[in-house]
């Protein structure tokens, strides 16, 4: 029986050891759950993969969701050698937004634009903290 098994592994390649070092990866970090907001990049590389969340974690593969409602399968074993950013485990986010307004546009809507904004965030409460609204000439 053992040479059997022993052929096996030799045909089947590096299978096994990727899918058992995948598995133990998952199953030991946890490094996310189901429904997690993810960034997926090669280590020291900026993410490619943005807004990524978690849909179903198999023992061999992931599924996420892409920002475009694409499903993206990863091997685990792909994913263990890569950095991860889990954005549902870390700390209030910052969000910027860059609003250009002609140099001429009156303080009095200057002041609405500030108004609105701070009206929306207070209507949505519990997902924004806080706002600031800073102004800059170019």
């Amino acid at each position: 029986y053992i040479s059997v098994i022993g052929s096996v592994i030799v045909l089947m390649g590096r299978a096994p050891g990727d899918i058992i070092s995948g598995a133990l990866y998952i199953l030991l970090f946890r490094p996310y759950d189901i429904g997690d907001r993810v960034t997926i990049s090669h280590p020291g590389e900026k993410a490619d993969l943005w807004s990524l969340v978690v849909k179903q974690i198999d023992v061999v593969r992931t599924h996420f969701l892409t920002s475009h409602g694409e499903l993206l399968l990863i091997e685990n074993h792909l994913l263990r050698n890569m950095s991860m950013v889990n954005l549902s485990r870390s700390g209030p986010t910052t969000m910027m937004i860059r609003v250009q307004t002609p140099v001429v546009t009156p303080k009095e809507r200057m002041t609405e634009l500030v108004d609105c904004i701070n009206q929306y965030v207070s209507e949505k409460e519990p997902d924004w903290i806080e706002v600031d609204c800073l102004f800059s000439s170019t």
